[in-house]
């Protein structure tokens, strides 16, 4: 109503139209308000850092008062799909080495040749070309 008012005022005043033409201005009149994109996303981030702190907070107790279900469907409010999807993405991670870098250690699956002893030791990078630095430099 105060933005319509002070439109109104503007209009008039500018000489835009006459204090006449206006109630027919404002039955046509419509307002689109647009979400600002960089407080959207400043929200989501403030929301989903609560939620982190609120998982960290609840680590101790998970398995005593609240079940890691309860904590994926309360705190940190995954759906049904949501959960079988991130639970599938976990499950794809955890085979490839570039994010479980545990599976470099590990000794060669039969059928693999094992790297002689007195061999040069291969680095990661070498073993890995498309891995990221952030893993390359454990």
């Amino acid at each position: 109503m105060l933005f319509t008012k002070i439109l109104e005022k503007q209009l008039i005043l500018k000489g835009i139209i006459t204090s006449e033409d206006w109630p027919l201005f404002k039955l046509n009149m419509r307002y689109d308000f647009t979400e600002d994109n960089h407080f959207a996303e400043l929200r989501n981030t403030e929301i989903m850092r609560d939620r982190v702190s609120m998982l960290r907070d609840i680590d101790d107790y998970l398995g005593k008062f609240y079940s890691h279900e309860w904590v994926r469907r309360n705190i940190l409010y995954q759906t049904d799909d949501d959960i079988a999807q991130i639970d599938e993405q976990i499950a794809e991670e955890m085979k490839n080495p570039q994010f479980n870098p545990d599976l470099l250690a590990q000794p060669p699956e039969e059928g693999q040749e094992e790297q002689p002893e007195d061999a040069p030791a291969r680095s990661v990078r070498q073993e890995l070309p498309n891995l990221p630095d952030l893993v390359a430099r454990k």
